[in-house]
């Protein structure tokens, strides 16, 4: 540990340790021990003070104070295994002892685990006034581990109590930056070159490269992009800084290979490897995006953000089954996140276990009840676990929340037909048609409830709207279909064998129109049809 940290231990946690904790010095030696031990901590001779503190010696009634000393002066003596225990007794004997809990964040972030630290330094950081620099410590580690909306917290709370320090103001600049937030992180980039951070000719490069991209001066910002690029020596994070101004101007290609170089450079940088994932989301290229994400889940397995955008990637590819997990997990670190909730819901549908799906949007619609596509969902989802009673009283909470939505009046439309309740489902898929005449879905629905309901003349008015909309097979079928019923084979023929050439490799077509053959008594013909029903079944899909 550096000279600078002793001092500032000096002055809040050695000169003051009675005060701070409210804990009177018990009379006689153990006082007299402190007293000696704080001496040679004073003068950074933490051996004595080991010795003075009689590190190992059993005790009948531990003492907080003591066993924080010790842990502190092991700590100084880089002895760390030695250190926990003593202060894991100390919080045994006085859970509010904030100190014990700062080294061992100390301790935790030194043998990289973040997540350990973080659990450490939040008491610390939130200490009215906070422990040392907890709040930095944290702030930096919610970065790190990509939970960008700590991260922002404490940062700034950091750079309230010490506007001064230019690596403080950097580093929310750039989170600021990852929030999309340009003139804020403009400002604290302003500051950090102030304060004389490292790097403020390239900070300031930074800003100049912004500027240009403002006025359009892309040759301005390219060469500032070549000079990042071919200095070996820049810090990762500023070539990520930079990449983040481009993708932030809507130029995410030209941050692809600043992002790439970076994590070459550094690929333990969580910020490079998300980022240049982000890029890659951006750029359409969602398999490219899939190793870095991945890189950076390594990195910070905890992260929402490199969670949601892994599952992304993946869902962008049609592969539910692989974006299950990076959901459940950004979903885990952020529950209140609707959107990530309703992803993972159809995720679980998709990949065929539909019953997980159900709880996570009945409370997505508990929180959020005027988001109907969480209610479409979920009725699918009841109706693949065999509940379609309750899936038609979803649909129903639906069509009342949204009565002129026409997905809601066909949602419950198509229930209703699930249920064989025809005659009741006819004037749902009516108003669902009428409020979107250029639909097609609702006409088919209204089509077939109409059929199965014995109302052929209707059916077959309403299968020639949809023909005259979009000859789908369907459509084409179901009129063909009413023509038969209404004994009208001659019409049926004409429809069937004028559809044809657009449906030759329907099977279901050649199917129909052998039905009419034979009944029409052109026999060879029928014959013919069938054949050609058993080709196709027998092609390989």
């Amino acid at each position: 540990m550096t000279g600078q940290f002793m001092t500032g231990w000096q002055c809040l946690l050695v000169c003051s340790l009675l005060s701070t904790t409210g804990w009177a010095a018990p009379p006689g030696d153990l006082s007299d021990t402190l007293r000696q031990a704080r001496l040679f901590i004073d003068r950074g001779d933490f051996a004595k003070a080991l010795d003075a503190l009689g590190a190992g010696k059993p005790e009948a009634k531990p003492d907080p104070e003591m066993l924080y000393l010790r842990g502190y002066v092991l700590y100084r003596l880089q002895r760390l295994p030695a250190a926990t225990r003593e202060l894991k007794t100390a919080l045994a004997v006085d859970p509010q002892n904030l100190r014990s809990k700062y080294i061992l964040g100390r301790i935790a972030q030194s043998g990289n685990n973040p997540i350990e630290a973080i659990g450490w330094f939040e008491p610390c950081a939130a200490a009215n006034p906070p422990i040392e620099d907890a709040p930095q410590r944290i702030g930096k580690l919610y970065w790190d581990t990509g939970q960008f909306r700590q991260a922002r917290i404490w940062t700034e709370k950091a750079v309230a109590a010490t506007p001064w320090d230019g690596g403080l103001r950097y580093r929310l600049a750039r989170i600021y930056q990852q929030s999309g937030e340009q003139k804020l992180a403009a400002g604290e980039f302003a500051q950090s070159v102030k304060a004389k951070s490292a790097d403020a000719a390239a900070v300031q490069q930074l800003m100049e490269c912004s500027r240009a991209l403002s006025a359009n001066d892309a040759s301005s910002a390219l060469k500032i992009r070549d000079e990042f690029l071919n200095g070996p020596s820049l810090d990762p994070d500023l070539l990520v800084a930079l990449g983040a101004t481009f993708a932030g101007a809507g130029q995410p290609d030209q941050a692809v290979d600043l992002f790439k170089t970076a994590a070459q450079r550094d690929p333990d940088s969580f910020q490079a490897n998300f980022n240049l994932g982000l890029a890659m989301l951006n750029l359409r290229r969602s398999t490219e995006a899939v190793a870095p994400l991945e890189n950076s889940l390594r990195l910070a397995p905890s992260s929402k953000e490199a969670n949601a955008a892994l599952a992304l990637a993946f869902v962008l590819q049609d592969n539910y089954k692989d974006a299950v997990a990076p959901l459940e997990a950004a979903v885990a670190a952020d529950s209140h996140d609707k959107k990530m909730a309703g992803l993972l819901s159809v995720a679980y549908y998709r990949t065929g276990a539909p019953a997980k799906a159900i709880p996570i949007l009945r409370e997505s619609i508990q929180a959020s009840p005027d988001d109907p596509k969480t209610y479409f969902v979920l009725i699918d989802c009841l109706n693949a676990t065999e509940q379609q009673q309750e899936a038609l009283e979803v649909a129903d909470q639906a069509l009342k929340r949204f009565p002129n939505l026409p997905q809601a009046s066909l949602g419950k439309a198509q229930q209703l037909a699930r249920l064989g309740r025809y005659h009741e489902a006819s004037p749902l898929f009516a108003k669902a048609a009428d409020l979107t005449p250029d639909w097609v879905e609702p006409l088919l629905g209204l089509a077939e409830v109409q059929q199965k309901d014995g109302a052929y003349e209707e059916s077959l008015a309403t299968y020639q709207r949809a023909i005259r909309l979009d000859r789908d097979v369907t459509a084409v079928l179901g009129a063909a279909r009413d023509l038969i019923f209404l004994n009208r084979l001659a019409e049926a023929r004409t429809l069937l064998e004028q559809s044809m050439s657009e449906h030759a490799g329907s099977s279901q077509m050649h199917l129909e129109l052998s039905r009419v053959y034979a009944r029409i008594g052109e026999k060879q013909l029928a014959e013919e049809q069938t054949r050609i029903v058993q080709q196709l079944r027998t092609q390989p899909q």
